[in-house]
Parts: C-alpha cells; sequence; structure tokens
C-alpha cells in the first residue's frame, strides 16, 4: 500500500498463517493494518514491516484505537457456560506490551463502535445466545471512556 500515491499491491507480511489473514482494521493514516491470523492477532506497520502479536488476541471482534502515535487495540473475549454469558472487552497498549481487561460485560456485544475522537466507546448489548435467551441479563446500550496511553 503506497498512501501518497494512492497505489495499490502486494505487501510483504511477515508469516501466514494456514488460511492467510483476515483484515480486522486499518488506521486512518493506512499506516497500521489490525490482522488476524495462524490463531493470533497482529498489529502491522506497513512502514517498517514490524509485526507485534497481541497476546490474548484471537478473535474477529477487534478494531484500532488511534492514540498519538500509538496504535492500540480493542478485543472482545466471550465466555459461555452454563448460566454464564458474558463478553470480555480487552485493551491492549503496545507501549505496555501487555492487555488489560477493561470491563466484564453480562450478556453478547452485538455490536460497538468508537467514537470519532477514539476517547469512548458504545457497546449494543443482548441477551440472546442464538436460541437461547438469559432472563436475567439487562439488553440496551453500554458507553464507557477509554483509556489514555501511558506516559
Amino acid at each position: 500500500v503506497d498512501v501518497n500515491n494512492r497505489t495499490v499491491g502486494p505487501m510483504p507480511v511477515p508469516t501466514e498463517g494456514a488460511y492467510g489473514y483476515i483484515l480486522e482494521d486499518i488506521s486512518n493514516d493506512g499506516r497500521w493494518l489490525l490482522l488476524r491470523g495462524g490463531g493470533q492477532n497482529y498489529l502491522f506497520d506497513t512502514g517498517t514491516g514490524e509485526q507485534i502479536a497481541i497476546p490474548g488476541a484471537n478473535t474477529d471482534d477487534s478494531g484500532l484505537v488511534e492514540l498519538p502515535g500509538i496504535p492500540a487495540s480493542l478485543f472482545l473475549g466471550l465466555e459461555r457456560k452454563f448460566s454464564v454469558l458474558q463478553h470480555y472487552i480487552w485493551y491492549y497498549d503496545p507501549t505496555q506490551g501487555s492487555s488489560t481487561l477493561l470491563v466484564t460485560v453480562p450478556g453478547i456485544v452485538k455490536g460497538w463502535l468508537v467514537s470519532p475522537n477514539q476517547k469512548f466507546l458504545m457497546l449494543a448489548v443482548d441477551n440472546h445466545y442464538y436460541t437461547t435467551v438469559y432472563d436475567d441479563i439487562t439488553t440496551g446500550i453500554w458507553l464507557m471512556e477509554l483509556p489514555t496511553p501511558a506516559e
């Protein structure tokens, strides 16, 4: 990807999973890609070719949060067993090299959006998982403030 000249072509990627990469998100300037492949989510710097594995992330439910100079990532994890149904919202900051649990949401996150200023996360939560309804879970909209990068 040549953002300056607006050309598209093959791009070298360090390793490919058995089924190749799935593109999850791209930064506003085109420099950072959020990829999933080989059972792992990655940040990929198109300028340097650097690939950063995101610990604990192996999900299609992920996205970039662009902080000044830092391509952080959000990703979701689901727990469903017996009467428990909840989503975990994780935040990965590459400057820290670790993922932080932001919140545990009772129910299924059906959709999520990050505000244009990258400061807030909105979640649509439902109490249905396929044909099962969890009566103890309240559906609705969640709004939360995202963390700011460590100085």
